[in-house]
């Protein structure tokens, strides 16, 4: 008879029925705590005496069962990555455990067997600072030339599309500003004014600041823009002329609309218009608002007006407008357009057959109402005198000139003037031509047969009756004559003359006693 006995140096889970044999699980099987058994059973046989022992060894493999689900460590996780990480970078990788054995099970699943388990993946994209920020604002602004100091010029705003630090923004000014007239906030990007004196158009009309946006990236990356900014224009400044005094000069009787001013001839800086503001006494001239143009409307007269001072004015269009003023002195010159007039038409006097040379017969006067070389006269003698007579081109003094008969040969002047073929000279010529000729030629051929009386009187040309106080008279005529010609001193003028010929007749009368008394 035989009995079986099993071995086991553990926890049960096998029992044997000594007297069968069988082999019965006492006790559940866990893959995952004993995935095999080594048996030792001892069979003994009792039919002998004493019983025989027998042993065999029995190798047991616990096959494993689904019975447990995979697990995540965590439930919920995060995983970052960073932008513009090329495809196929690994990412993650995920570790999930399982309670079953890692043998992979023979036998055929149910896929509704399967067991599982999850978590919550979170996937950030972490931003990479590959964005330079860009300029958004406007690069050009204005700004008043009188605004205060403190005053908002502009807001520079610059976006980054990157994130965090990467697309913080601050701002710095590179160039522009040396003389410290704005303020740049480096965060807010407010551009101000700020400066000890007021802006001025007239010294710089605009601003180029250089602005640089950087973001907080590392490495930073940034962006410029040169702001341009416009300063405009307060009515403070009057229009200046370049001179407080212009001169020009204009001759007589020019035709209306005639152009005596040439455009720019008159500078004015910043000027809108000009106009005539004064001195323009018988509308005698026109200006032309914006070109500058000065032109005559009246024929002008020196003889009536000899100068104008004019006053311009020159303004623009500010509000209020602004304007100064200067002088344009113009002479109107002359033009010989006058004849010089006697103070008679005709004059009449008796002279003594034995009056000497020199003496003075009449004191003629002739004025002029021209200026310069054109009012000056002078005076000759047109008629034929024989050389009895000659008159001072200046004075207008007529003189004696007697001839010395006594001494004078006729028989060569005979000669001189029967030389000259008369015929063949005259031929051709009217009455008056002829005699014209004729009479000069005589003038001139009787200088040599016919000498002239020497002169008595010790004064050389000056005759002998005038004397210093007369002289002195004179000139003082002669300034009232420049005056009278000026337009002035008429009646002074017209005294002193009746003076002067009163005391011319009296000396001569005089003289002409005492040559008759001796």
């Amino acid at each position: 008879m035989d009995a079986y006995d099993s071995v086991d140096d553990g926890d049960v889970y096998f029992e044997v029925d000594r007297w069968t044999g069988d082999l019965f699980l006492s006790k559940e099987l866990d893959y995952e705590t004993s995935s095999h058994f080594f048996l030792q059973v001892i069979i003994k046989d009792y039919s002998n005496n004493p019983p025989q022992n027998n042993t065999v060894f029995l190798s047991i493999d616990v096959e494993d069962l689904n019975d447990h689900s995979p697990h995540f460590q965590d439930d919920f996780i995060v995983i970052g990555i960073e932008e513009n990480v090329p495809i196929g970078t690994l990412v993650y990788t995920f570790n999930a455990k399982d309670g079953d054995g890692s043998s992979p099970n023979n036998q055929a699943i149910n896929v509704a067997d399967r067991r599982r388990d999850s978590l919550t993946a979170k996937i950030v994209i972490l931003d990479v600072n590959d964005n330079s920020p860009s300029f958004i604002s406007s690069p050009l602004c204005y700004v008043m030339e009188d605004a205060d100091v403190g005053l908002l010029v502009h807001h520079v705003t610059a976006k980054d599309p990157d994130e965090g630090r990467n697309g913080h923004v601050m701002y710095q000014l590179i160039s522009g500003n040396e003389n410290g007239s704005f303020i740049l906030d480096k965060i807010t990007g407010t551009v101000t004014l700020f400066t000890a004196q007021l802006l001025d158009r007239e010294v710089q009309e605009h601003y180029s600041l250089t602005v640089m946006a950087l973001d907080g990236g590392t490495p930073a990356l940034s962006a410029m823009q040169v702001l341009t900014i416009l300063v405009l224009d307060v009515n403070d400044e009057s229009p200046i002329f370049l001179q407080q005094l212009y001169e020009t000069a204009v001759y007589e009787n020019q035709d209306p609309g005639e152009l005596i001013l040439f455009p720019n001839a008159v500078v004015c800086h910043n000027f809108i218009f000009l106009c005539l503001k004064g001195g323009n006494v018988g509308e005698y001239f026109t200006l032309n608002n914006t070109s500058g143009k000065l032109l005559v409307t009246r024929i002008l007269d020196r003889e009536d007006v000899s100068n104008f001072t004019l006053v311009i004015e020159c303004h623009d269009l500010g509000s209020p407008p602004r304007s100064s003023t200067a002088l344009l002195y113009i002479t109107v010159l002359d033009e010989n357009d006058h004849s010089p007039l006697f103070e008679k038409n005709q004059y009449h006097i008796s002279v003594r057959e034995d009056v000497e040379e020199g003496t003075a017969i009449l004191d003629l006067f002739a004025s002029d109402r021209d200026d310069g070389p054109n009012g000056k006269v002078t005076y000759s003698l047109i008629g034929d005198t024989f050389g009895a007579f000659a008159i001072n081109s200046v004075t207008g003094s007529i003189q004696s000139q007697d001839l010395c008969f006594r001494r004078a040969k006729f028989r060569l002047l005979k000669e001189l003037l029967n030389g000259i073929p008369w015929e063949t000279v005259l031929k051709g010529m009217g009455t008056e031509q002829s005699w014209q000729l004729f009479k000069s030629t005589l003038l001139r051929a009787q200088r040599l047969p016919i000498p002239q009386q020497k002169k008595l009187s010790r004064g050389g040309r000056r005759p002998t009756w005038l004397c210093k106080d007369l002289q002195l008279k004179l000139r003082e005529k002669r300034e009232m004559y420049r005056k009278w010609k000026q337009g002035c001193a008429a009646w002074e003028y017209r005294a002193v003359v009746c003076v002067c010929r009163d005391r011319i007749r009296k000396v001569k009368a005089a003289e002409l006693g005492e040559g008759c008394g001796k």
